[in-house]
C-alpha cells in the first residue's frame, strides 16, 4: 500500500508481537538477539555518567570521514533489529553507530528512561570521535521510544544536523517531545508513523505541527509500530536514505 505522504517547510527484521502500553507506546521483547548481518562492523562500549557500560556496534564506512548516524531501538529491543537498515546505511557510504540502551542487549544495567538522553548523547559523542566519521554530518534515527530519545538528545546538542523519528510519542516512559521540538528549533525533521498506530500517528502529527524548520511526516495507512514498518513497507529505508542524503550528503 502506498504511504500518505505529508509535506511542509518553513524553508526489518521480522515483526514481533506487541502490545500497548498504559504510556502509549508498544513493549516488545525477543529470545535471541539476531546476528547482525554485516561482517564490517566492530564493537564500542562507553560509560556513562552514573558508571554503566553501554555498547554498540559501529558499522565504518568504506571512504571516511564520512557522515554518522545513531540509530536507537524501541523498548524491550536491541541494536540487532537495525541490522539490515545498518548495513544499508554502511554500503551506501555512512558511519553507523547502532545502539544497546542500557538494560538492553550487550549494554549493562537496568532500563532507566530518565538517564538515557545524557547516555545518547555520550552515545553521539562517542559516534563523532572515530575517526572514520565526519563531526559536522551527523543524524540520530530513533524507533518508538527511542525516537523520544532522539529527538530531546538533537535539541540539546546543536551539532546533531537532522533526525529521524519513526514512530515517536507525545510522552513514552516519562521521556516528552513536544517541548524538545521546539528547542531543537529550525533544522530538519523525517517524521514516520502508521494509522493503525493510532497514539504514535496522532502523536507524529502533533509534532509535525510543532515543527519550525524543514519537516517530512509520512503516514503508512498500515504498517504497525518503530522498527517493526521496514517489514510491510521495504521503501521505508529508500525513504530515510533519501531524505538524510539531502540534509548529510552521502
Amino acid at each position: 500500500m502506498l504511504p500518505v505522504f505529508l509535506l511542509a517547510a518553513c524553508g526489518g527484521s521480522g515483526a514481533s508481537p506487541s502490545v500497548p502500553s498504559a504510556a502509549g507506546e508498544r513493549v516488545t521483547t525477543t529470545p535471541t538477539a539476531t546476528p547482525v548481518s554485516s561482517t564490517h562492523y566492530r564493537l564500542l562500549s562507553f560509560t556513562t555518567a552514573d558508571g554503566v557500560t553501554l555498547v554498540g556496534a559501529f558499522y565504518p564506512p568504506s571512504t571516511p570521514p564520512a557522515p554518522g548516524v545513531l540509530l536507537l531501538h524501541m523498548m524491550g529491543r536491541q541494536k540487532e533489529d537495525w541490522a539490515p537498515f545498518a548495513t544499508r546505511l554502511q554500503e551506501e557510504g555512512y558511519a553507523v553507530l547502532a545502539l544497546d540502551l542500557r538494560g538492553h542487549g550487550e549494554s549493562g544495567g537496568e532500563p532507566d528512561w530518565a538517564a538515557m538522553p545524557d547516555d545518547v548523547a555520550r552515545a553521539w559523542a562517542t559516534l563523532v570521535a572515530q575517526p572514520e566519521v565526519d563531526p559536522e554530518q551527523t543524524a540520530i534515527v530513533g524507533a518508538s521510544i527511542g525516537a523520544n530519545l532522539a529527538l530531546v538528545a538533537a535539541a540539546a546538542e546543536p551539532r546533531v544536523r537532522a533526525v529521524v523519528l519513526l514512530s515517536p510519542g507525545l510522552d513514552y516512559r516519562g521521556v516528552r517531545t513536544e517541548e524538545a521540538i521546539v528547542a531543537y528549533g529550525e533544522r530538519p525533521i523525517l517524521i514516520v508513523a502508521s494509522q493503525d498506530d493510532a497514539y504514535a500517528a496522532e502523536s507524529a502529527q502533533r509534532l509535525d505541527g510543532l515543527a519550525q524548520g524543514p519537516h517530512v511526516l509520512t503516514l503508512y495507512p498500515s504498517a504497525g509500530h518503530g522498527t517493526h514498518m521496514f517489514g510491510p513497507q521495504p521503501d521505508l529505508s529508500d525513504l530515510i536514505l533519501s531524505w538524510l542524503r539531502l540534509q548529510l550528503g552521502g
